[in-house]
């Protein structure tokens, strides 16, 4: 009987660990990239791409890309709002990269960020300050949901999880709230508001440089002030972005609209174009889903389709830049380059952004597949 109670027990609690833990990654499976948007810019910056490491001139307004990084010139300064609701205000001459931001789909037009508290959806952020100095504030986050923000320097991580301070190469201050940082040492410490410490070139936990008071005091100003900088929509215009995955494309479309598709990509990919451009002229609501289905039918046709589906429906320039670059990421540069000539009037800068957010949901996508068994041979 004792044997009996003691392996229901043990079951019970394996069931108690394993739960959450499932549920972590049923979240973080369905999780899609966030937005971040800089809604001020003072001076001159630049977001660096990923990959090529080409540098852009960074305007207010501007939506930044998962991946890529930001940089501020000397006397230059720049904040950014993450969807969650944070801000990242970059001081002058510091490099900061955005190396993951994902997050539960939600409606953003719905949050008002002048005034948040809370992050609206559970995400998970990792970020790291280069060179320089940032000054960070952000909502509550849902940590018991499975939300973090990691911020990493030359030293060290950062863990926050909904507090206010500064970091930069060398230091950090705490002055709302708590975090946790850990060394390349593997040491780790909590500092409470109002505390600070400095980093030896090796990762230990120093005297506060001299210039950490200053950035106490600016970043308590900063969280002060930082609501006044944040547009009432905040959000609008974002690149428009889907949890689903582009083999499901399809399954939008009418019985008609599919039949029509698959017929015409059997007459080659001239037909197909024609069959698209007649479609989204027919159903411009559909355009992207349309354009989405037709790649993945003549996958090599992918710039002619978008070219085709934004001439019929230039009003979803954007939808359609992302839906055909999730199907074919390896040609999103091209699909953004097709989509702009087609909608000249679209928002450039909203098109590119799209067609990169769409890349990394396929490339992500393909990646699952494969590491499902998907891409292995029998």
């Amino acid at each position: 009987m004792q044997g009996v109670m003691k392996r229901t027990l043990l079951t019970l609690l394996t069931i108690s660990l394993i739960l959450p833990f499932a549920g972590a990654v049923n979240a973080a499976q369905n999780m899609v990239a966030g937005h971040i948007r800089a809604v001020k810019v003072e001076g001159t910056a630049w977001q660096i791409i990923a990959g090529s490491g080409s540098k852009e001139r960074l305007k207010e307004g501007d939506f930044i890309r998962q991946g890529n990084a930001v940089e501020t010139a000397a006397n230059s300064k720049a904040l950014l709002l993450f969807e969650n609701g944070s801000t990242i205000n970059l001081q002058p001459s510091t490099k900061f990269s955005i190396e993951e931001f994902l997050i539960d789909p939600f409606d953003a037009k719905k949050v008002d960020y002048q005034k948040i508290k809370s992050e609206p959806s559970t995400s998970v952020t990792k970020v790291s300050v280069d060179d320089g100095t940032i000054l960070f504030d952000m909502p509550k986050l849902h940590t018991a949901q499975g939300s973090r923000f990691d911020m990493s320097n030359p030293v060290g991580t950062a863990g926050i999880r909904g507090t206010a301070g500064y970091l930069s190469d060398k230091s950090m201050g705490v002055t709302e709230g708590q975090v946790q940082f850990s060394n390349q040492n593997g040491q780790t410490q909590n500092f409470n508001a109002g505390q600070s410490t400095g980093f030896s070139p090796n990762g230990s936990f120093t005297t506060p440089p001299p210039n950490s008071e200053q950035n106490m005091n600016d970043a308590k100003q900063n969280s002060q002030s930082v609501g006044n900088n944040i547009p009432t929509n905040a959000f609008e215009g974002a690149p428009p972005r889907s949890s689903q995955g582009p083999s499901q494309a399809a399954d939008s479309l009418t019985p008609e609209q599919k039949e029509t598709l698959e017929q015409a990509a059997e007459k080659g990919e001239e037909a197909l174009v024609e069959a698209v451009s007649q479609l989204a002229k027919e159903s411009p609501e559909a355009a992207a889903a349309i354009a989405a289905a037709a790649t993945e039918l003549t996958p090599g046709a992918a710039v002619p389709i978008a070219t085709a589906a934004t001439l019929s429906a230039p009003e979803a320039a954007v939808a359609i830049a992302q839906s055909v670059a999730q199907v074919a990421p390896q040609q999103s540069q091209a699909i953004a380059a097709a989509v702009i000539s087609a909608a000249p009037n679209a928002d450039t800068a909203a098109i590119n952004n799209a067609a990169q957010q769409g890349a990394d949901q396929g490339t992500s996508s393909q990646s699952q597949t494969q590491g499902d068994g998907g891409g292995g041979s029998t």
